[in-house]
């Protein structure tokens, strides 16, 4: 498996995780215990994920054009810091937002079921074309 970076104009840096296979854990014997034991993962599709966290700049855009609330910082700051206080539906509508932006079929239904570049509900991520969380 190799990661490689990819800048997309609109939308960051993303970076590419390749289908294969690869250890998970701690292989040098110093890490902690929920690292172990390690264990081999096998991506069975490449895609594409950000190479940094949504910040709350990005996340406050996504709120001023759909007036949302914006989550609180618990006076951490905002700006390129994390994105926090975000529950996983805020997550999956902020991904169908900036599906819909880019011009991308949207990624979740209004039940939070993956959506095929048709619309139509798959359990298969590999099928989603919209953006989507890495779950």
């Amino acid at each position: 498996m190799s990661l490689s970076v990819l800048t997309l104009a609109r939308s960051g840096e993303f970076v590419l995780a390749q289908k294969g296979s690869f250890t998970m854990g701690d292989t040098s014997g110093d890490g902690y215990s929920e690292e172990k034991p390690t264990h081999e993962i096998t991506l069975t599709y490449s895609f594409q994920i950000g190479k940094y966290e949504v910040t709350f700049d990005e996340y406050d855009a996504f709120c001023e054009a759909t007036g949302r609330s914006k989550p609180g910082d618990e006076g951490w700051g905002r700006g390129t810091r994390p994105v926090i206080n975000v529950s996983w539906n805020d997550a999956i509508d902020y991904c169908n937002w900036l599906s819909e932006k880019e011009k991308l079929p949207k990624a979740y239904d209004n039940d939070g079921n993956l959506l095929d570049k048709d619309g139509k509900v798959t359990p298969d991520p590999s099928k989603v074309v919209g953006y989507r969380l890495p779950t």
